[in-house]
């Protein structure tokens, strides 16, 4: 997927991007309401707030359900501050500038990146990493609390899949994902015991967070205890599968699982 986002960019030289999935889609206007904010202000990133989307197939149902935030305006957000909120788990990585579905970055600050790093994309979830990295190199961004894109589910969404207890076949979304070359998960997380990836959100924003090391100036302070400490209190319906992968990390670093548990 990263490699494919990559290729996707390397096609477009100058002006705003976008990237949409296939299941996902933008509300009426909501290019000329991107096109009013870049005009009015300087900003390098706009992120929205996003409709949701089920698709009928999610639940086996004839009918999709949407869901949409009856909120309007924007406000600038201070980046350094917003990817501390993630890094400490106040706050989910879409709320961060990223280059996905309702989210607009300048292409000059993904050719910065790319200059800094040798491609964009440095993570195998490009939509996290994008979040991390956009949101190390810019110092603002504007939030615009008016849903601008809609986010779509269904049963061919990867990321739906790699969170569902049901789908475990190997034409299954997440399964097809994990077969494919894919860039090496960082190395100071390892993989879980039957070499697939943790089932956590927030060891994916950590990993990316890794790995998008070289655009920050930062101590060199290891963060492995806390984000453990994170990863684990947000396991959700996976707290037994995240448990066993934390006791392996914590055996990889040298920390003491019971006393973080």
């Amino acid at each position: 997927m990263s490699h494919n986002w990559e290729f996707a960019l390397s096609h477009v030289t100058d002006g705003w991007v976008t990237v949409i999935g296939d299941d996902d889609g933008l509300l009426p206007a909501s290019l000329s309401k991107v096109a009013e904010i870049t005009k009015s202000t300087d900003t390098q990133a706009i992120r929205s707030k996003v409709c949701g989307y089920s698709w009928p197939s999610l639940a086996d149902r004839k009918f999709g359900r949407l869901s949409v935030p009856l909120t309007s305006g924007y406000e600038v957000r201070d980046s350094k501050a917003w990817l501390s909120k993630v890094m400490n788990g106040r706050a989910n990585y879409p709320e961060l500038p990223m280059l996905y579905n309702g989210g607009f970055i300048r292409m000059s600050v993904l050719n910065e990146i790319k200059i800094k790093t040798g491609a964009f994309y440095r993570s195998l979830t490009p939509d996290v990493y994008s979040a991390l990295s956009i949101a190390s190199v810019v110092s603002d961004y504007i939030y615009s609390n008016e849903p601008l894109a809609i986010n779509g589910a269904s049963k061919h969404s990867t990321g739906t899949s790699s969170y569902s207890k049901e789908e475990k076949g190997e034409a299954s979304p997440r399964n097809i994902f994990r077969s494919e070359e894919n860039i090496d998960f960082h190395g100071d997380l390892p993989l879980c015991g039957d070499g697939t990836y943790p089932p956590s959100i927030h060891a994916l924003v950590y990993e990316a967070y890794l790995q998008s090391k070289g655009l920050r100036k930062e101590t060199s302070e290891s963060m492995h205890l806390q984000q453990l400490e994170i990863i684990l209190a947000t396991s959700g319906n996976h707290d037994s599968e995240i448990a066993e992968w934390g006791d392996l990390f914590a055996r990889t670093h040298g920390l003491d699982f019971d006393d973080i548990q």
